[in-house]
Formats: C-alpha cells, structure tokens, sequence
C-alpha cells in the first residue's frame, strides 16, 4: 500500500483515501473522468444499436 503525505497536516495516508482519516483534507481522486467517458461511450453503443436495428 502506497502512502502519501497529507498537505495540510502531514500525516501519511493511503493513495486510496479520498481524505485524510486525521484533519479531514479532501484528496482529488482522478476516476470521475475515466468513468464519464465509460458512461457516455456506452450510451453512444446503445443509441447506435437502436439506430441500427430499426432500420434494418
């Protein structure tokens, strides 16, 4: 398990940690974007599909 340091306190905390279990600093966690463009890539597969489909 990687550990960083919490910038306002300097206590170690897991990569993981979305805050810091000793004052409570919010981390930014990098996987909203990857998710979003999962999301949105499926839902453009679906509208495909539909669009496939009923013109067949």
């Amino acid at each position: 398990m990687s550990l960083r340091p919490c910038p306002s306190c300097g206590n170690n905390v897991s990569k993981q940690a979305e805050f810091c279990p000793n004052c409570g600093h919010p981390f930014e966690t990098k996987k909203g974007k990857s998710n979003g463009i999962t999301f949105w890539g499926v839902v453009a597969a679906v509208v495909i599909a539909i669009l496939i489909i009923s013109y067949c």
